[in-house]
């Protein structure tokens, strides 16, 4: 079940209809694409992920963008 309809979404976990939850981004004010590329929504169409199961492969693609995104590890205290 998806929880509440989101307002000002820029990138996380959402779902578009009942259903699975994927994980979108989006630029500017056009329209979220999820990760993994199967679903796309216009702002206010997307809903909070409740207890939703999350797609497979956009999960795999967020941590890949998570460890891509983190800062890199100091070298010897310079």
């Amino acid at each position: 079940m998806t929880g509440e309809r989101l307002k000002g979404f820029r990138e996380g976990w959402a779902a578009k209809t009942p259903g699975k939850a994927h994980y979108f981004m989006r630029a500017g004010v056009g329209i979220a694409h999820s990760l993994c590329g199967a679903q796309d929504a216009p702002a206010g169409y997307l809903f909070e992920e409740g207890n939703s199961e999350r797609c497979a492969r956009c999960v795999k693609l967020a941590a890949q963008l998570a460890k891509s995104a983190s800062p890199a590890k100091e070298c010897g205290g310079r």
